[in-house]
């Protein structure tokens, strides 16, 4: 991640091509954050158990935080079984299923973030029926946040700015401009609806 002059930069993880950089106006990343913070409400604090370097954990963890004015507390200072229902964990796949694992008894009644790979609809359900009010994001470095969903096997709805040409390509509606989307995905029930073909 680089930042100079109102742009910011990250790299891309790699998983679907060679890793490369890919450049944002520092307003894209603001965008975001505004939507963020409708959409989780009042926040206490913000729980990382991300990395700050990519744009995922960066939206998350920094700008977010700045935004909300909600201290980061790190996992090794949280008192898990007292966090408030304003709380905000960030987290992967990887490591809500290791959260889960290491703490098996415990109920986490506060609000819950999920990217950077498809949640397990099993593992989706485990994480609800312990109290957590858990959003799954979809996205991409290219795009930042595309769309949420807060239960599993339902469709990801659009951010308010997003529209699509057609199934493989998104339209930016404060700029015009379009990006290609990686996954294969169904858009047939509903345009502001992103559904996964398998």
């Amino acid at each position: 991640m680089a930042q100079q002059s109102a742009q910011i930069t990250f790299f891309t993880s790699g998983t679907t091509d060679e890793a490369r950089t890919v450049t944002h106006q520092q307003a894209f990343a603001d965008r975001e954050v505004n939507f963020l913070r409708e959409h989780f409400g009042n926040l206490s604090c913000i729980i990382p158990l991300v990395p700050a370097a990519s744009i995922y954990g960066y939206l998350y963890t920094i700008a977010l935080p700045q935004a909300a004015g909600a201290p980061v507390c790190f996992p090794s200072e949280v008192q898990w079984n007292q966090l408030s229902e304003n709380a905000l964990i960030v987290g992967t796949p990887f490591t809500w299923s290791h959260l889960m694992r290491s703490m098996p008894g415990l109920n986490i009644r506060s609000k819950g973030v999920c990217s950077t790979a498809p949640l397990p609809n099993p593992l989706y359900a485990s994480l609800l029926s312990r109290g957590l009010s858990l959003t799954e994001v979809y996205g991409a470095t290219e795009t930042g946040g595309v769309g949420l969903r807060k239960a599993p096997n339902t469709a990801f709805e659009l951010f308010p700015y997003w529209t699509f040409q057609d199934a493989a390509t998104l339209i930016d509606s404060d700029t015009g401009h379009t990006f290609s989307l990686m996954d294969k995905i169904s858009t047939a029930e509903r345009p502001a609806e992103i559904h996964f073909c398998s």
